[in-house]
């Protein structure tokens, strides 16, 4: 474990100075920029609508940086032959995976926090009253986060280029939360539709799971369950890929 650590931090240290600084100084205008619409806008809802808004604002923005940067730090490091110097020494290939994954999924939950802080202090100078919703909806991003960054090291891995690798990483993402609209699509069809997208709606993963906020809405809705199924499908999806990563790592001649 001690070459994964070292090289996590070392990714975190690089990635936090190089780029998620500029993520979250780009988010802080971005939600002032919101605040003074949206309190013109909005009228009595603008509390609900600047919560929402600005949570969707931070996971997008940080799920697009964490599959950018896990799609060219790999992809780079290949290229520009770098790999070997780490490779070099005595790390295993699965260790400069693991600490590359790690070291960029914690820059980007980083982000993710700051953001969050700097979106709960304008809440609460517009009146807002601290809850649940806003933790847990935290809490979902990280682990889409988790979900994300491993989905991107893998199609980094198997792509060509980083254009590539970040165009189907948005696909994937962008499918992933309509996971119930597929199956419910492949259940309602008829012919040879459904054996052509039933095996999508398990292979890619359910964002929907992660969600939580969205279950304050629903009266009487429980997230004891769902809090921890949701924890152990990210963990387990994204070990499914950081596996497949680290196989198809071991067959690639440097």
């Amino acid at each position: 474990m001690a070459p994964v650590l070292i090289l996590a931090a070392n990714a975190w240290r690089e990635l936090w100075r190089a780029r998620f600084i500029s993520v979250v100084a780009l988010f802080g205008g971005v939600l002032v920029y919101m605040s003074l619409l949206l309190g013109v806008l909005a009228g009595d809802v603008e509390l609900r609508v600047l919560f929402d808004m600005g949570l969707a604002v931070v996971e997008v923005m940080t799920c697009g940086a964490v599959a950018y940067c896990a799609a060219t730090g790999l992809i780079q490091e290949m290229e520009q032959k770098t790999l070997y110097l780490i490779l070099a020494r005595p790390v295993p290939r699965a260790a400069f995976l693991g600490g590359r994954y790690f070291g960029t999924v914690a820059a980007a939950g980083t982000a993710a926090a700051a953001m969050v802080g700097a979106q709960a202090l304008l809440l609460l100078a517009k009146g807002w009253h601290p809850g649940w919703d806003l933790p847990l909806a935290f809490w979902g991003i990280l682990l889409k986060l988790v979900v994300t960054g491993a989905v991107a090291t893998l199609l980094a891995l198997i792509s060509t280029s980083v254009l590539s690798a970040m165009t189907m990483t948005a696909i994937v993402w962008v499918l992933g939360h309509f996971v119930g609209e597929i199956r419910f699509l492949a259940e309602r069809s008829a012919g040879i539709l459904p054996a052509l997208i039933s095996p999508a709606a398990y292979i890619l993963p359910n964002f929907a799971l992660l969600n939580y906020r969205d279950r304050l809405d629903i009266p009487g809705a429980g997230l004891g369950e769902p809090l921890l199924w949701g924890f152990l499908y990210a963990v387990a999806y994204a070990a499914v890929c950081l596996g497949l990563t680290a196989a198809l790592f071991r067959r690639k001649e440097f």
